[in-house]
């Protein structure tokens, strides 16, 4: 099974960037990336998820493991960078166990199926 940080470290590859290009892009330091990459930070902080992936050409959801695929992330693409809101709920949702987790995801399917709780772009799309 592939963790963040495996997938990190071939985003960072697949870009060509060495360890110390994408720490100045951070604006860490290598000893971080490294940390990173070897997963020895549990809870990677939300506010650096999205320069990361910016930094690696790809999409947050996929350094989390939600997206399989890992096609170049592309900013006039028609999935937006994720909103502060989403961000939020992020955090919330890696702080859950397996248990909680499971929960949360079928709460929120729950919801997408009621319509009072969706925009009709988004009930299209759980359908």
């Amino acid at each position: 099974m592939s963790t963040i940080g495996n997938r990190i470290k071939q985003c960072r590859l697949a870009a060509g960037l060495s360890v110390d290009e994408l720490a100045e892009k951070l604006h860490k330091n290598r000893a971080t990336v490294y940390r990173y990459e070897n997963d020895d930070i549990k809870d990677l902080p939300i506010t650096i998820l999205e320069p990361l992936a910016q930094a690696l050409n790809t999409s947050p959801a996929y350094l989390l493991g939600w997206n399989k695929s890992n096609d170049a992330y592309n900013k006039s693409a028609k999935e937006p960078a994720l909103t502060d809101d989403e961000l939020k709920l992020l955090s919330n949702y890696r702080k859950l166990n397996n248990t909680g987790k499971t929960v949360a995801q079928g709460s929120i399917e729950a919801l997408t199926t009621q319509e009072q709780f969706c925009t009709k772009v988004k009930r299209d799309e759980a359908i």
